[in-house]
């Protein structure tokens, strides 16, 4: 949020904004502090704490509300107070998709997780179905929670999010050298960015990688990178790659400064992305714009995403990752169209574009009937 709202800054000083946020993430709205029509107020956020965050949005948001004069209430979190609103409209945005996600909901036993994500299931279609306008990061995302409550077409728009402009080509040389320098990886290397997680798919990752190796093929180490979510799945990982012989060559450099990125994209061989739940990822946005040749998930929405700036594969089928990559490893002429592709592709994700959209519908919501 913290780059849609600077943009906003930059281009509406005609409304007033009213920002609530917690304390531990005021300082990323630091950029938009000084604009004079936005306000950071931090009232006492309850944290992560599902119930005492729910109490917070349904009853003391709405007198928060009231007494700031709030017209329009935008909601990130899909999440809005049922009561007290008729004072204002209400704009809702729909980011987390892993509820609507069968296949990912039944890789989890239940506990705390999965009932948040059961419960969120009902919640988003509740909130959505009151809200005087909905935006969706993707036709992905629309369409799934279109299949759970009757919305008015009219009132939904999807708005892609932008790119940050660090990510940018970086030489080869420069690249490589940075990679080699700051995590000890020499070029050639199959790169994954992403949390590691269940339904970010990197067992299938590692088994495809063992059999590219298997066939011979010139590919340097298997990089690993994100923050490690689930911890159990992460050993799984490990002991996998333990029986398949290949733990010297996977390399888990954790979670990766936003600014060491742009060099991994652009030295990388090959990245690779076999998640099966996404709104928006940000991640392929990121490697197209770093010029990265991508083997992707053919889940929606990274087809609509990446459009004809990747192979897809289906990312159950360890098998057909390692064709896709095993493709563009070996075919150069295969690689540039991917690249090139990407860096067209890539022009339509831009945070300024998607700071003036949704601004459209804040004034459109403010003046419908």
């Amino acid at each position: 949020m913290a780059n849609l709202l600077e943009h906003l800054s930059l281009i509406d000083r005609e409304n007033e904004y009213f920002v609530f946020t917690s304390p531990e993430k005021q300082e990323s709205l630091a950029l938009i502090a000084d604009a004079p029509n936005f306000n950071i107020i931090v009232p006492g956020f309850p944290g992560k704490a599902v119930i005492r965050r729910a109490i917070w949005e349904q009853l003391i948001l709405p007198v928060l509300m009231k007494r700031y004069g709030i017209d329009v209430l935008f909601s990130p979190g899909g999440i809005a107070p049922a009561i007290m609103t008729r004072f204002c409209k209400r704009v809702n945005l729909a980011q987390n998709m892993a509820p609507f996600s069968d296949e990912l909901l039944s890789s989890y036993p239940f506990g705390m997780r999965k009932l948040r994500f059961l419960i969120l299931q009902k919640l988003y279609p509740f909130f959505a179905a009151r809200a005087d306008a909905n935006i969706f990061i993707s036709k992905a995302g629309r369409d799934a929670l279109h299949r759970l409550a009757k919305l008015d077409e009219e009132k939904s728009e999807v708005i892609y999010h932008g790119r940050d402009e660090i990510f940018q080509p970086v030489s080869r040389d420069i690249a490589e050298n940075f990679v080699q320098e700051h995590y000890g990886i020499s070029g050639g290397f199959v790169l994954y960015v992403s949390n590691v997680a269940r339904y970010k798919k990197q067992l299938e990752v590692v088994k495809a990688y063992h059999i590219i190796r298997k066939r011979g093929a010139k590919i340097n180490k298997l990089t690993l990178a994100g923050i490690m979510v689930e911890p159990s799945y992460y050993r799984q990982v490990l002991a996998l790659a333990d029986r398949l012989g290949i733990r010297d060559e996977i390399i888990y450099p954790g979670r990766v400064p936003q600014v060491h990125l742009p060099y991994l994209y652009s030295a990388a061989s090959v990245f690779v992305f076999a998640s099966i739940c996404e709104n928006c990822p940000n991640i392929l946005i990121e490697a197209m714009a770093c010029g990265a040749p991508i083997v992707s998930s053919n889940v929606e929405p990274m087809p609509e995403i990446c459009r004809n700036a990747a192979l897809y594969f289906d990312p159950r089928e360890p098998t057909d990752i390692a064709n896709k990559i095993h493709q563009v490893l070996t075919d150069e002429t295969l690689r540039q169209v991917l690249i090139r592709n990407a860096q067209e592709n890539v022009k339509q994700f831009s945070w300024k574009r998607t700071a003036q959209r949704t601004l459209e519908v804040f004034n459109g919501t403010y003046w419908q009937k």
